[in-house]
């Protein structure tokens, strides 16, 4: 198999994994015990879809941003997984923080913050009394690997990291000459394919933190989701390894 054709099926089992995740269900009762799964479940298969679009149309730098974005959620959730009855509440303190930043900039500045924010935000800060903190700095989300696959997991965190800020090294990766001019091409395939593994993988670990919030249709002869999520990593993996390091 030619590099270009592990990674048109690697794509095309993500694809796959997309329209398995359109059938979940996120139930609008009982919110207030399932927050923390419901939420990031619902953001994460936003990222996740939007990924796809990206990545099929060329545009890697933007897939790049939203993969950094399922890797950041999927590192947490695995912290969680550490410690789920404890460590969950950690993201409804994340909020309760990132709120704080938001509404004493916005009033210093003699501006409503409430206007920015939906009704659930209420619902998640009432939620959030003696929550927990995520550890400040990626490396303490970690704790729970051993020492190479800690520095794996870093690397590819630094290496998400160029497609999320304002790059010169991830514009200059994708930068194309056509007819005299600079205009933005494609990542390396090397890069294409770390990012559709780390998309994928991402997901398994989200849905796998997050499912007992869920509810699945059970359309895959009751397969539970995170299973689903893992078979397509598991195969995504297996089909770029060949072709991209670090994907095992």
């Amino acid at each position: 198999m030619t590099a270009a054709h592990a990674e048109a099926e690697a794509f095309g089992v993500a694809i796959d994994l997309g329209r398995v995740l359109e059938r979940v269900v996120v139930p609008s009762e009982d919110a207030a015990d399932w927050l923390p799964e419901r939420l990031s479940f619902l953001l994460a298969r936003e990222n996740y879809a939007q990924y796809l679009l990206a990545a099929r149309e060329g545009h890697d730098i933007v897939a790049g941003n939203l993969v950094r974005a399922l890797f950041e959620e999927a590192m947490r959730w695995a912290w969680v997984d550490e410690d789920q009855s404890q460590r969950r509440t950690a993201f409804l303190g994340e909020t309760v923080r990132r709120h704080r930043q938001v509404d004493e900039a916005a009033r210093e500045l003699g501006i409503e913050p409430d206007n920015y924010y939906g009704p659930m935000v209420a619902d998640v800060l009432a939620a959030a009394e003696g929550a927990m903190r995520f550890p400040a700095k990626i490396q303490g989300q970690l704790d729970w690997t051993l020492g190479e696959v800690d520095d794996q997991l870093y690397m590819q965190y630094r290496l998400l990291s160029q497609y999320a800020h304002s790059s010169l090294l991830a514009s200059a990766s994708a930068a194309e000459i056509e007819k005299g001019q600079l205009v933005m091409g494609r990542l390396p395939q090397v890069a294409r394919m770390t990012l559709l593994r780390n998309a994928v993988a991402n997901v398994a670990v989200i849905c796998e933190g997050c499912q007992a919030g869920l509810v699945f249709d059970g359309a895959t002869g009751g397969t539970p989701l995170a299973l689903c999520a893992w078979a397509a990593a598991s195969q995504v993996a297996d089909l770029v390894l060949e072709f991209a390091p670090g994907t095992d």
